[in-house]
């Protein structure tokens, strides 16, 4: 059976820039700091800043440094070019 390729059919997530939770009848915020993403046998990150600056790493194309990216509300956070979300990190706020 071939499947050929759907371009335009990657599946998106929903992912939340932050999460609050009732802690002990407290509100706790949790911000995303960051996602590493994974394909093949490649891992790749992104550094979601709380002033809503995003940093893209690859160690292949990127070397030891950071690429700018767009504001995190412009960016897709379920992919990093042909990679997948696979841990999302996320600090409490103080």
């Amino acid at each position: 059976l071939f499947i050929p390729p759907m371009e335009d059919a990657r599946p998106t997530v929903g992912v939340d820039r932050s999460v609050t939770l009732a802690i002990n009848g407290n509100d706790v915020t949790w911000t995303l700091a960051g996602i590493i993403y994974h394909s093949s046998n490649h891992f790749t990150c992104r550094i979601c800043l709380k002033s809503g600056a995003t940093w893209y790493h690859d160690g292949i194309m990127t070397g030891k440094g950071c690429v700018a990216e767009n504001a995190l509300s412009d960016v897709e956070l379920s992919f990093a070019g042909e990679s997948f979300g696979y841990i999302y990190m996320y600090l409490r706020d103080a």
